[in-house]
């Protein structure tokens, strides 16, 4: 089955590596569950199959293999590992799919525009905008996420995986170069400073000095390199790698659910509890057991608790056609659990209630009776004080404003023998009298202090007038004297 192929960097100056090409033949569950003629918009995708989409745009192989992991459900993003297959191969998802058993991300498995022979280092900037145009056509079929979008490949894979890594590094998060090293026609290696490469070469393997001097390279440019001898191997991956499948991991679906949970925590914290359930719920479906996933799964799952409860009270409310309060509480849940399901039911509810005219009548009437009841509430104070003027004003502005308010034949009746009784009457002449006599008496003696008699003779002449007979009228005398 081995064969050695000779790698001529684009310059030709040098040859880059002389090694056999080979790996273990893909086991029958690795098999494309069905093919899908012509390039159809939609191609059958289903989760735990693999499946062969023909295009023959991509160049002379003109297809590529899907795969996505069993528990694959569009209700969240995937990450997506980009896989390029070895010289003499063709497209396929070893050897990602089989060192993660299956799990976790979204295989792409890729052929070269240049066929599957050294031809292809010809053409790797057609790769390159196939790359491009491929991640732009299955971000819209499958719910793939593009923050997480891997490139890796292995012995002709990992050298092209390098050029087209390069040449198009805002597109990935990750590089992943598996039997090979970097290909020098990679043309922007300073764009992988501070971002994660991965290099695995067998300890046997005629590229493993390639794989040494790519990990040196990348790390002098300010890669976050995680280079690794697979012991014991030749030309091939170790796919029990706990270091690579660890890597993949960390700086995929948990670094995203890192991320999520930190900007879960911060919306939570100011009150958007709806973008807060559903980046804990993304932070939560990572496939395995991690304790991040699980703390997220809890917290969406309070958040959910809490909705719940809300809801429930909301539509209690609206059962017992208490629709003020129950509009509010959905108008309040529909806000702040903005963005998830949750959300979304208190909407939909607050919509039905709104559009119900038996609903808007209510709520008309409920919005006049809670004005009519504060100022209500206003007069009762006035009156409770025995302020019984400013109360029969309050009471009165009632009576002409709230003829449709529940309680305006009782306000009305109120207002009626507050005016009738002669003893409220007679407190209020008296109210009157004192505010009026306390207020001249005290204009009078500030223009006796300023030696201006005339003017304080017209202050008291008014209490003399209407309050002759009361203590004020005796005051009044009294300053009068001193007057005159």
């Amino acid at each position: 089955m081995a064969r050695r192929w000779l790698l001529v960097t684009a310059s030709a100056l040098a040859i880059i590596a002389l090694a056999p090409c080979v790996h273990a033949a893909p086991a029958a569950a690795e098999k494309p569950a069905g093919a899908v003629a012509g390039a159809p918009a939609k191609p059958d995708f289903r989760p735990g199959q693999e499946v062969k989409v023909e295009d023959t745009s991509l160049g002379q192989v003109g297809y590529y293999q899907v795969y996505l992991p069993p528990e694959y459900t569009p209700d969240r993003a995937w990450p997506a590992i980009f896989c390029y297959h070895g010289m003499g191969g063709s497209p396929t998802t070893w050897p990602f799919r089989q060192l993660l058993d299956g799990k976790g991300f979204v295989i792409i498995g890729m052929c070269y525009a240049g066929g599957n022979g050294g031809d292809a280092f010809r053409v790797t900037d057609q790769d390159t905008e196939n790359a491009r145009r491929l991640v732009a056509k299955l971000t819209e079929q499958l719910k793939l996420d593009r923050r997480q979008l891997f490139i890796g490949g292995f012995s002709m894979g990992g050298w092209i995986t390098s050029i087209i890594g390069e040449n198009a590094p805002t597109l990935w998060a990750a590089m992943a170069i598996c039997g090979a090293g970097r290909n020098g026609a990679g043309r922007n290696p300073e764009a992988w400073r501070g971002r994660p490469v991965y290099i695995g070469v067998g300890e046997k393997d005629e590229n493993h000095s390639a794989g040494e001097k790519a990990n040196t390279f990348y790390r002098g440019k300010g890669a976050r390199v995680t280079f690794e001898t697979y012991p014991g191997k030749g030309h091939e991956v170790d796919t029990a790698s706990k270091v690579f499948r660890d890597w993949l991991w960390d700086n995929g679906p948990l670094k995203q659910a890192k991320e999520d949970m930190d900007k879960a925590r911060a919306a939570q914290t100011a009150g958007r509890l709806g973008q807060a359930y559903t980046l804990y719920k993304q932070a939560s479906s990572v496939p395995g057991e991690h304790e991040l996933c699980a703390e997220a799964a809890k917290a969406a799952e309070a958040l959910a608790k809490d909705a719940e409860a809300a809801l429930a009270a909301a539509k209690a409310s609206a059962e017992k056609k208490e629709y003020a309060p129950a509009t509010a509480a959905y108008g309040r849940l529909a806000a702040t659990y903005r963005g998830c399901d949750f959300g979304q039911q208190a909407a939909k509810e607050l919509a039905a209630l709104k559009a119900d005219p038996a609903v808007v009548g209510a709520l008309e009437q409920s919005g006049i009776n809670t004005s009519a009841k504060a100022l209500e509430d206003q007069a009762r104070a006035h009156e409770d004080a025995k302020d019984y003027a400013k109360a029969i004003e309050l009471y009165e502005q009632y009576v002409a404003r709230f003829e449709k308010a529940d309680r305006f034949a009782e306000v009305k009746a109120r207002l009626e023998a507050l005016k009738s009784d002669k003893a409220i009457q007679a407190t209020i002449r008296n109210t009157a009298a004192d505010r009026d006599c306390r207020n001249w008496l005290g204009m009078a003696d500030n223009f006796l202090k300023a030696g201006m008699k005339d003017r304080a003779r017209e202050y008291l002449r008014k209490i003399l007038d209407q309050y002759p007979d009361t203590e004020w009228g005796k005051q009044a005398k009294e300053r009068m004297k001193k007057v005159e």
